[in-house]
């Protein structure tokens, strides 16, 4: 067995190890992996000029404005309440939440993306989605993420509307049952809606 054959097994075994340890922080109600969330979330911000996708912060005027606005400085010149946000469209690669929120605080404030369990199940993606507070989307982890004081931004078509998306035109599905409504009434906290336009194209 050759040398390069005997160091890529114990990768390989190691990365095994570490990938069934992990999985408890796909229900994570907080931060992980801090020493990386600043590489990776300049590289996820890296994402949207690479794609041709850029994205700027419009504020309701009810908000204080400062010199510095956009990414990263929002944070740092608007305060919100916890908030329940939701992004359309899905389209068959949604960018927006990685590239625009999961980098950084929103209004001064953790955000957590719900994504779907699949996700946690690819080597490499499911690391990155664990700097950058996503989390598996069932009823128990977003109770916990919400009891805990952090927003939830959710996309209400999911799957669902991942699936169906087209280029020329833009169609917004929503679930029956509206969990994200539910949650939102349940622990009193406001919706905010974004839009990614351009994302299906």
């Amino acid at each position: 067995m050759s040398a390069t054959t005997y160091a890529a097994r114990w990768l390989l075994a190691a990365y095994l190890i570490w990938y069934m340890w992990s999985h408890r922080y796909a229900r994570a109600a907080k931060r992980v992996l801090k020493p990386f969330y600043t590489l990776t979330s300049y590289l996820l911000k890296s994402l949207g000029p690479l794609l041709g996708v850029s994205y700027s912060v419009v504020l309701h005027e009810s908000h204080p404005r400062g010199d510095r606005q956009g990414w990263p400085y929002y944070n740092e010149t608007a305060r919100a309440s916890q908030c329940v946000f939701t992004w359309h469209p899905h389209s068959a690669l949604t960018v927006m939440p990685f590239t625009l929120f999961q980098p950084s605080e929103v209004f001064g404030r953790d955000v957590f993306i719900g994504v779907a369990r699949p996700l946690y199940f690819i080597p490499i993606l499911r690391e990155i989605l664990m700097v950058g507070n996503c989390r598996i989307a069932d009823d128990h982890v977003v109770n916990r993420i919400l009891e805990e004081g952090h927003s939830l931004m959710m996309q209400p078509g999911g799957v669902h509307e991942q699936v169906r998306f087209t280029d020329n035109h833009e169609i917004a599905y929503f679930s029956a049952n509206l969990g994200f409504l539910r949650k939102a009434v349940r622990y009193g906290m406001p919706i905010i809606p974004t839009y990614s336009f351009g994302a299906n194209q």
